[in-house]
């Protein structure tokens, strides 16, 4: 596959395998669901190139979840005590990989009875494609899978705001 390094290709395979698109909704139950929390990835090089920026993804998603009735707070991955909307975005050469996905925080016990935390994903959709120097594609693609979400998100929340999902600048 032309733009990835081997090592790439072997990392989406494995994504590819081991989650499949959109897993199960019941992950994305939350105590209160008018708020959400969100990080945005650094972008590629190439993703810069093409004028995707990490302050335009972050002000798209965080304007696509208000509209959605969610009160979006941005947040990096350091804050590990709450659940957390992920987005990245990869872009090589002429491909892409965006990724979104909610992670929450799990404990479990060690042996010797160590009690450890991390997060993890409970709901994850994804796309691989070729972008061909657009960046509306990869935009169009963000915007699918943050609309999926927001969907999902309604529905296993019962939020009853109507949704409209703002471009990806």
């Amino acid at each position: 596959m032309p733009g990835f390094r081997p090592w790439q290709l072997a990392l989406v395979l494995a994504l590819v395998l081991a989650s499949g698109a959109s897993m199960g909704s019941d992950g994305l139950r939350v105590e209160n669901p008018g708020e959400i929390t969100f990080a945005v990835a650094a972008m590629t090089p190439r993703a810069k190139e093409l004028g995707l920026t990490n302050s335009g993804v972050a002000a798209s998603l965080k304007s696509s979840l208000s509209r959605a009735g969610l009160a979006a707070r941005q947040s990096d991955l350091d804050d590990r005590g709450s659940d957390v909307l992920f987005i990245d975005i990869i872009v090589e050469d002429e491909t892409f990989y965006a990724s979104l996905g909610f992670w929450r925080m799990a404990s479990y016990r060690l042996p010797g009875g160590k009690l450890n935390s991390e997060l993890v994903t409970v709901w994850q959709d994804y796309s691989v494609g070729a972008h061909n120097d657009d960046p509306a594609t990869v935009r169009a693609t963000v915007n699918r899978i943050v609309s999926r979400f927001i969907s999902q998100y309604r529905d296993v929340n019962d939020v009853g705001v109507p949704l409209r999902v703002a471009s990806t600048p």
